[in-house]
Formats: C-alpha cells, sequence, structure tokens
C-alpha cells in the first residue's frame, strides 16, 4: 500500500531501478551497475526458487505506475517483459512472475483507496478486504485530514461524513465510497 509518507521513498527506489539496474535493451540486471566487478553481469529472465530481478522490477514499475500515474514506468516495465517474450511464449511455466505482471499490464489493476484518518474503522476495513483474494491489487491509503493528495488514486476523494471510506476504481474510474 501507498500513501504519502511511502512516496518520496518509492520514488527514490524507482529511480534507483531504472538508473542502477536497466539493461540498454530493455529488461533489468540482477545486479547494479556499481556492483563488484564481475566476468558476466547476470541477467535472466526466468524464474527459479525466487523471481528474476527482471520480473520484480518489471512489476514494481508497473504497479507504481498506477499509483503515480506514470505511464513511461508503465512502458519500461512491458519493455522489459519484450526483452524475454520469445522464450515467455516458448515456457511460460518458468515465467509466472512475468506473466502476472503482463496480466497486470493488460487488465489494468483494481484500485482501493482507503480513505479516512488510520483508526481502528479504517483498520477493519482493510482488514475486510484482506480475508479476499483479489489479483492485480493496487492499495493506497490517504487520511484527508494531512492535505490533498497528488497520487491520482488518492486525490479528490473523501471520507464518509467523517468515517473512512473504501472507493474501489479500475482505472481512474470509482465506485460509490463503502
Amino acid at each position: 500500500a501507498v500513501d504519502a509518507a511511502t512516496a518520496p521513498g518509492l520514488n527514490a527506489l524507482v529511480e534507483r531501478i531504472r538508473t542502477a539496474f536497466r539493461a540498454p535493451d530493455g529488461g533489468f540486471y540482477s545486479t547494479a551497475e556499481q556492483h563488484e566487478a564481475l566476468v558476466l553481469r547476470p541477467r535472466e529472465g526466468f524464474d527459479g526458487a525466487t523471481p528474476s530481478a527482471n520480473a520484480v522490477a518489471a512489476r514494481a514499475l508497473a504497479r507504481l505506475s498506477y499509483h503515480f500515474g506514470e505511464p513511461v514506468l508503465r512502458d519500461e516495465a512491458r519493455r522489459a517483459l519484450e526483452a524475454y517474450g520469445q522464450l515467455i511464449a516458448r515456457q511460460p511455466r518458468a515465467f509466472a512472475t512475468s506473466l502476472m505482471t503482463l496480466e497486470l499490464l493488460v487488465q489494468g489493476p483494481v484500485e482501493l483507496a482507503f480513505i479516512g484518518p488510520a483508526d481502528a474503522r479504517r483498520q477493519a476495513l482493510a482488514r475486510a478486504v484482506a480475508d479476499v483474494f483479489i489479483p492485480r491489487l493496487v492499495v493506497g491509503h490517504h487520511d484527508p485530514g494531512t492535505g490533498e493528495s497528488t497520487m491520482p488514486l488518492l486525490a479528490h476523494k473523501q471520507a464518509i461524513a467523517g468515517i473512512p471510506a473504501l472507493h474501489v476504481c479500475r482505472d481512474q474510474s470509482c465506485q460509490r465510497p463503502t
């Protein structure tokens, strides 16, 4: 989940991924550019026991693109997946994280905005949602009492008569708050 307090750190993370790990032809390396000199800088697209660095970077950029309203991050995530497109088509089971990221890019996320003070009522809303599996989920939290949020998912959303509310959205179009 993202809120105004975590946004600066996430912006720094995005810039670190883009500058230190990006490969010139799309995709991401497993080690940073400033890493100790290796015979070959590792770059793998397939998942092993853990997800590949390329897929994790693509997933992070794709998810954050929705939080920050930055389509350029989505484009970078797409290019990272395209770098392994032929391999993904031949061996899809080896690219589970990449395929989940691709699904997020193609289908778009379900966006949840928890609006209101961070009290027991908002926590109860969050717990109720946590009990349900929702694929492609992007979550943000905001307390309007701290000022207006600049994040597209959270901007211009309010609690209901001072009671925390859940806004369920797709492509920045929201249902009535709950």
